[in-house]
């Protein structure tokens, strides 16, 4: 089909059966719609397509994030200008690719921004693939943003930063606990401390309180 669009490199046509064999990076039985790899466990592509072109790109998801109750969040934003007719579609599909009658999630809202979230309950360990297409009569410039989120306890408390693929918190000094919630100066508040000055050293003794 379309002489595996052989004429831009993206395949080479069997002979029999009449099939297509595909250019790394390319894919479609005519080898027509590109497919990258996303970065974890953020990323943000930029990128233009023509009219009814498709686009996609595929995320790993392992049991290990499985278990840390991580979501799946995907954006696209039309850059191109306001006055530019079209909308970029956004769907996604579980290991297989997407498209208008067979995807798993999609948003085609016909808006400047589209987005989707797959809440840790529904997403599934391996290979997610999203597809973006070009609804519109002209090129369309657009970005695409994806990001895993894991839930870290309580936030952090505040005192801490959430590591987005374990959904561990990385405490600030001064703050323990798996939350950040556990203040270590006020955990000793139990004890005094008693410092004698010789020359220009310093030695502590840590006394109990009564």
């Amino acid at each position: 089909p379309n002489d595996c669009n052989s004429a831009a490199g993206h395949g080479t046509c069997n002979a029999a059966p009449h099939t297509c064999t595909c250019t790394d990076g390319w894919v479609m039985t005519d080898c027509s719609a590109s497919n990258r790899p996303l970065a974890a466990p953020e990323d943000t592509v930029a990128d233009s397509l023509d009219p009814m072109e498709w686009m996609y790109f595929e995320i790993d998801i392992t049991q290990q994030q499985m278990y840390n109750d991580i979501d799946f969040f995907a954006l696209v934003n039309k850059t191109s200008d306001a006055t530019a007719f079209g909308y970029i579609d956004l769907y996604a599909a579980f290991n297989r690719f997407p498209n208008p009658t067979d995807w798993d999630y999609r948003a085609n809202l016909n808006q400047q921004t589209n987005s989707f979230k797959v809440c840790s309950s529904s997403l599934l360990a391996g290979t997610w693939r999203i597809g973006v297409m070009n609804y519109g009569f002209g090129e369309q410039n657009f970005t695409l943003t994806t990001r895993l989120i894991a839930t870290c306890p309580n936030q952090c408390s505040g005192h801490g930063s959430c590591n987005l693929l374990t959904g561990a918190c990385a405490c600030a000094p001064g703050w323990g606990g798996a939350d950040c919630s556990y203040d270590i100066e006020a955990g000793r508040a139990g004890y005094t401390t008693v410092g004698t000055a010789v020359g220009l050293s310093f030695f502590f003794i840590i006394l109990g309180a009564a």
